[in-house]
């Protein structure tokens, strides 16, 4: 798969969770966004919330649940923009908003 196929699905995959949830944004990071993916890489999502009001394990259910609908490639992390971490710092860095 190359980059164009990687964001077309982190689209359709942004559309999904929106339905289902409050998101602040949505970014592809790691080897997609770096331009260094192979065969075997996944397409790494962040979700980013303002503030996880409800279980954090239910909500990460929803999220790979939702790669279901769309491709079992995707790897979602969730983010509360609330907390920075080293993470949340390297995917705004590096990563593409969706």
């Amino acid at each position: 798969m190359d980059k164009r196929q990687a964001l077309k699905l982190a689209r359709q995959y942004k559309e999904v969770i929106c339905d289902q949830m409050t998101v602040v944004d949505v970014y592809m990071y790691g080897s997609y966004s770096k331009d260094c993916a192979t065969e075997q890489s996944d397409i790494d999502i962040a979700v980013v919330v303002d503030n996880i009001t409800e279980d954090v394990l239910s909500v990460m259910a929803k999220l790979w649940r939702a790669t279901r609908k769309v491709s079992s490639y995707i790897e979602p992390v969730l983010v509360n923009r609330q907390q920075p971490s080293p993470l949340f710092d390297e995917i705004l860095k590096c990563g593409i908003k969706i």
